[in-house]
């Protein structure tokens, strides 16, 4: 699991959070308390700014949970996604925000399941 309790979290350009499996057993979960926000924003045109827990190719597990509880969020081409393109469920993408949620320029949640 990743836990982060910060005043802002700033996500830019291709940086990521993840936690992911590639063999037997579950991805880990993504729990991020921000009292001012959460801000993740990408202005390359290659790659994702993106927070993320997935099951890969041919693995087997679960896929973890994000949780993020955050005065404000933002996604500004960058996204929250839980996938799975192994064997398992994606996971769960929970939010809690005091006040904005801004999704910009294909800022977007996610979570999905991709043939096996």
């Amino acid at each position: 699991d990743i836990k982060i309790n910060a005043q802002t979290i700033l996500l830019k350009n291709t940086s990521e959070i993840s936690a992911g499996t590639f063999g037997q057993g579950d991805a880990g979960s993504i729990f991020i308390k921000a009292s001012e926000g959460v801000y993740l924003s990408n202005d390359k045109n290659i790659g994702s700014t993106q927070i993320s827990s997935f099951v890969g190719d041919k693995a087997i597990g679960n896929g973890g949970t994000i949780n993020i509880e955050a005065g404000n969020l933002s996604l500004d081409n960058a996204t929250l996604l839980t996938f799975s393109s192994g064997k398992g469920n994606a996971g769960t993408v929970l939010i809690k925000v005091n006040d904005l949620v801004s999704l910009t320029n294909n800022g977007r949640f996610s979570t999905s399941i991709g043939l096996n």
